[in-house]
């Protein structure tokens, strides 16, 4: 209904009212539910290290990487970070591997 950069309170609340303490604490909530989702984020790539190698390959990704991911701080969106990583390094490989056959 309303754009997510407005919420209800701040498009319905005359001027003069709570809105502004209402929006910051939206806004510091929807901050720590950000913090809160990585967080648990990082737990799901700890967990990751627990499979096999052969599982991981089929992923398209290595210990190595998943370790790296792991250790960003909390402000970096560790997914999409091991995502490019590792898909630069099939980047590479590729390159090798087409640059030897010729």
């Amino acid at each position: 209904m309303y754009p997510e950069s407005l919420s209800c309170r701040q498009v319905a609340a005359p001027v003069g009212t709570l809105a502004p303490a209402w929006t910051l604490w939206e806004v510091a909530c929807q901050r720590y539910a950000i913090w809160r989702a990585r967080r648990l984020d990082r737990a799901a790539f700890k967990s990751l290290l627990l499979l096999d190698d052969h599982l991981l390959e089929d992923l398209g990704c290595t210990r190595e990487e998943i370790r790296w991911a792991a250790a960003l701080p909390l402000s970096v969106n560790a997914a999409l970070a091991l995502e490019g990583r590792s898909r630069a390094r099939r980047r590479e490989a590729f390159l090798r591997r087409r640059s030897a056959s010729r």
